[in-house]
């Protein structure tokens, strides 16, 4: 999950979100799969996003993190920090605009193209 916050934190940064918003997304990314938490994973990735919804809806955050999950919403209904998370480079030009945000998608493939990499492992 750590790559995740970090890419995703990245795209925030190229977006030029205000930090406070940057620093809800690093928190969505980094609990994002939460909702896997059942030794039958294939049957909680069906409904990860519903069961990690539900965890966190009554947690008192400063940002919306329980919305990190779409819950069958499309397009600008996601939370734009949702749909920042969601972003993977390895199919984001293939489903660009339908699958993925397009400015999100732009920002991530600006990054890759001036240099941005993720930290080495430990």
């Amino acid at each position: 999950m750590r790559s995740r916050a970090v890419e995703a934190c990245a795209i925030g940064k190229k977006l030029n979100l205000p930090d406070d918003k940057i620093e809800g997304i690093k928190l969505g990314a980094i609990i994002h799969a939460i909702g896997k938490i059942s030794p039958i994973e294939y049957e909680m990735l069906k409904t990860h996003s519903q069961t990690g919804y539900e965890i966190l809806r009554d947690i008192k955050c400063p940002w919306p993190i329980a919305n990190i999950y779409p819950q069958g919403l499309f397009g600008d209904a996601i939370l734009l920090e949702a749909r920042i998370i969601a972003v993977a480079l390895a199919h984001i030009e293939e489903f660009k605009g339908s699958l993925y945000d397009a400015q999100a998608v732009d920002a991530c493939l600006e990054l890759f193209d001036e240099g941005f990499s993720l930290p080495t492992p430990r």
